[in-house]
């Protein structure tokens, strides 16, 4: 009943903030364990809003932790209790996590699929309800994201396409030094398209040059962007 998970998913709340906005380390680990047992306690038929809200709470949790097998599971848990969202935005949160979660957990063409779902969500939030600003900043990830899922799934004719758009996106969100390096990795996808399988595509190879031109020509004004720490799971061609 809710006496029994209440303080268990409270409990859960703080400690993922306390290391979310204070750096506490432990807290998303003890998070996961509180979530995990709030939602043992849980009784689906008296109450399936808050099932489906410790669910997002315990795949939020293993998100934060870069367990992105768990992240997936619960995630799905979710999707398949199919109760709508309050918050356009926090939708969609959960369908870029969910998309990334695939991704890091090998299901590379899902993966592409649930970014194009988080980007047709993202075409139907009202101006209201997510500044244009935010919005750009959001089509820009999800576009960087999918375009190295495709790259990464050996699709490099769309991953080049898929650059492309990532790179306008964030030229027009202010992110330059992505933009340059969207260009880029345009460009070598477009190289590895016209020299595969020992055959040479004249027209890839000159738009390849192309882009690769123009990345340059950003990186000489805006620089790139430099990663103090080596990330952990796959990269780009360039990152």
């Amino acid at each position: 009943d809710d006496a029994a998970v209440f303080p268990h998913q409270t409990l859960g709340f703080v400690y993922e903030k306390q290391e979310e906005l204070f750096g506490e380390k432990g807290g998303f680990e003890r998070a996961a364990d509180q979530y995990l047992l709030a939602l043992s306690l849980n009784d689906l038929r008296d109450d399936y809003r808050n099932e489906a809200d410790l669910l997002l709470n315990v795949g939020n949790a293993f998100y934060n932790l870069e367990n992105y097998r768990r992240a997936y599971e619960f995630y799905t848990r979710r999707e398949k209790a199919g109760v709508h969202f309050d918050v356009a935005g926090r939708e969609l949160v959960y369908l870029e996590r969910i998309a990334k979660s695939a991704f890091e957990s090998n299901r590379v063409d899902e993966s592409v699929l649930r970014y194009d779902r988080a980007l047709a969500f993202l075409d139907k939030i009202p101006a209201k309800e997510l500044p244009a600003k935010t919005a750009m900043e959001h089509r820009a990830r999800l576009l960087d994201e999918r375009a190295f899922a495709l790259e990464q799934g050996g699709k490099p004719g769309e991953a080049s396409v898929a650059y492309l758009d990532a790179a306008k996106a964030n030229s027009i969100a202010g992110n330059d030094a992505n933009s340059a390096r969207a260009l880029r990795n345009a460009a070598l996808n477009l190289f590895e398209k016209g020299t595969d399988g020992g055959e040479v595509d004249a027209k890839s190879l000159v738009d390849a040059l192309v882009y690769l031109e123009d990345s340059l020509g950003a990186v000489k004004k805006h620089g790139v962007v430099v990663q103090t720490e080596k990330p952990k799971g796959k990269h780009g061609l360039f990152s």
